[in-house]
């Protein structure tokens, strides 16, 4: 056999096979073209490939299809998204801002509604005072058994909550959720057809200014719990402080203030001056202004050296004061027959330096703010 093989190959009837660094050759090739395919799958998958529903989470390397979107900035609260170029957008105040497409634009144009979430269509945006642990667990006590997934949002630990129907609504609610500087963000829906959009402008919120994650802030204090039975309400604030109530009794039913206190490097009380108020409403009006001008006697307005802004407490409307001149804050709000407020201010009178000002101080604030509640 051995013979015949070699007279074929005498005569050139069987071709030579590859000898050497021919078959070398031919090896590294195959090899290198193997390669090839690999990593064009790899590459595919990692920055092409849809991700389902959550495709607009891509690494940055994807195409970016909103760069051609409109912006939306929001200066009082210094954040900024996108929304789709051909929509449209109506402010609602206190409430929050809707964005809807342009043939929705007759079902909004001219009506008011008490909540977003009670439109018929569109994506809300809303901002409120606290924390999203806080909007968490009002979520459940309006809605019942919420779905919160963790969430990155502008470099943040943001929520994806899903929420099941509540208030007389008959469709589920979803829900992007970011806290920065002691608010919390909202972006969501009620429509099924707008969770791609919805989780596209959530993916291109932006802040002006410092940021701060909510998992960095505070997370070393431990907070008591203040409730007030008589005129219903609670509020966290720092172990370290305390609490001096007056009023709330006898003659004072109905009116009074919690006044918060700390001591000082030689063990005395002294005030923070920070001061929560709860006053009952002759007569009763849903109007803070109203009711601020009832019971002060002056009006609660914008001038040379305050500023008036709308904002939420408690998921109520309410009015935010600051001053130019100070740190000084109040928040002033309605519930049932009380009117609220939460404020820190110093005294004009001796030019105090304001209670603010301190750090700590200015904590509990925010603490006080975002956890209070109505009973």
């Amino acid at each position: 056999m051995v013979q015949d093989k070699n007279k074929l190959n005498e005569v050139g009837l069987e071709p030579d096979k590859p000898k050497g660094h021919i078959r070398g050759i031919w090896a590294l090739t195959l090899i290198l073209a193997f390669a090839i395919i690999i990593a064009g799958g790899v590459y595919f998958i990692l920055w092409y490939a849809p991700w389902g529903e959550s495709s607009y989470w891509h690494r940055k390397g994807s195409v970016d299809e909103t760069k051609d979107w409109q912006t939306y900035t929001d200066k009082t609260n210094n954040a900024s998204f996108k929304y789709p170029k051909d929509w449209k957008n109506k402010d609602y105040g206190s409430i929050g801002v809707l964005f809807y497409q342009q043939d929705q634009e007759n079902q909004f144009k001219d009506k008011e509604w008490e909540g977003l979430a009670l439109l018929p269509g569109g994506i809300g945006y809303h901002v409120e005072t606290g924390t999203i642990l806080n909007t968490l667990a009002k979520f459940e006590s309006e809605h019942g058994s919420c779905i919160a997934e963790d969430k990155k949002i502008a470099g943040l630990d943001g929520k994806y909550v899903e929420c099941p129907p509540a208030r007389g609504l008959t469709k589920t609610l979803w829900y992007y959720l970011v806290e920065n500087t002691g608010k919390t963000y909202y972006l969501f829906t009620v429509e099924e057809s707008n969770k791609t959009i919805l989780g596209k402008m959530a993916g291109t919120i932006k802040f002006s200014g410092a940021t701060a994650s909510p998992t960095t802030s505070q997370s070393n204090v431990r907070y008591k719990t203040y409730t007030n039975s008589i005129d219903k309400f609670s509020f966290e604030y720092p172990e370290n402080l305390y609490i001096l109530p007056e009023g709330f009794t006898g003659e004072h039913q109905g009116s009074g203030t919690v006044k918060i206190l700390k001591k000082s490097d030689d063990n005395l009380l002294i005030p923070t001056k920070i001061e929560v108020t709860s006053q009952r409403m002759s007569p009763q009006t849903t109007d803070i202004r109203a009711a601020y001008k009832a019971i002060y006697t002056s009006d609660l307005v914008d001038d040379s050296i305050r500023r008036i802004t709308d904002t939420t407490i408690a998921g109520v409307p309410a009015l935010k004061e600051t001053y130019t001149d100070a740190e000084d804050m109040g928040y002033y709000f309605v519930s049932g027959e009380y009117f609220y407020s939460i404020t820190a201010h110093m005294s004009r009178v001796d030019e105090d330096t304001s209670p603010l000002a301190d750090k700590d101080n200015k904590s509990a604030f925010d603490h006080i703010v975002s956890s209070f509640k109505f009973l």
